[in-house]
């Protein structure tokens, strides 16, 4: 082996170390380029106010969500904390429903607020289903942040989630299954939900046959998980449907 190619190959062995060191490095890095952002899915709210969790349509929505449901008088605000990665300027994307589409004025709007600042724009008052409305540029200057959604009419608004984001240029998907993995992404949940109980007898549907499967079940000693979709039990007979059990007159159920 000659003095030239002994040189030559420690030389690269140098810089292949050298390559190693600086790769790493920048993978070591590579979180503080990461985008800057933060799901909120409203439901998860510490308080909600005189809003309430609707789950109803979780099978269609992929997530419940929050409704204003005051009868014509605003509800009280639902209120949280947020804990932005850091501060800076965001985009805020908020995922909303005009429910009375195409009437031309909406029942169900909301303000969005920001440290008991009102966003200029207003919510749930454009479009004909479910989807990301822009917020436009928010500047964040403490990274502990209160959020309120402020109800107007007290006729059903409806909010889904919000969605800050330092790529200003970043569009959420608004349809799934991209929704749905998006959302497992950005959250860091697990695609299958891990086993964190067991039970010997699952009803799902609070009607009245569920409510009396999971009482006889239960009586017979069996440990019983029970999974209504509703705030109420009952089914057509529970007090947002009030269907008496014996049939309406005229036309009975059987």
């Amino acid at each position: 082996m000659g003095f030239t190619h002994y040189i030559s190959m420690v030389f690269m062995k140098k810089l292949s170390k050298l390559l190693r060191f600086w790769i790493l490095a920048i993978l070591i890095q590579l979180p503080l380029f990461a985008t800057d952002e933060i799901l909120i899915e409203v439901e998860s709210f510490t308080n909600h106010g005189g809003w309430l969790v609707d789950q109803e349509f979780i099978e269609i929505m992929g997530s419940p969500y929050l409704i204003a449901h005051g009868l014509g008088k605003p509800v009280q605000d639902a209120i949280t904390t947020a804990n932005f990665p850091n501060i800076g300027t965001y985009r805020l994307w908020v995922r909303t429903k005009n429910w009375t589409y195409p009437e031309t004025n909406a029942a169900g709007p909301f303000k969005v607020s920001i440290n008991d600042a009102d966003l200029p724009l207003t919510f749930g008052a454009t479009g004909e289903d479910w989807f990301w409305q822009d917020g436009g540029l928010i500047q964040i200057t403490n990274q502990i942040v209160q959020l309120k959604l402020r109800d107007r009419y007290g006729f059903d608004a409806r909010c889904d989630a919000l969605f800050f984001t330092a790529d200003t240029n970043f569009v959420p998907p608004n349809a799934d299954p991209e929704m749905a993995a998006w959302r497992r992404q950005v959250l860091g949940t697990p695609d299958v939900p891990t086993i964190q109980e067991h039970y010997d007898f699952v009803v799902v549907g609070g009607g009245l046959a569920g409510c009396a499967a999971s009482i006889a079940a239960a009586k017979q000693g069996l440990r019983v998980v029970f999974i209504q979709d509703r705030p109420w039990l009952g089914g057509n007979a529970s007090r947002d449907i009030r269907v008496h059990t014996m049939g309406a007159s005229r036309h009975p159920i059987v």
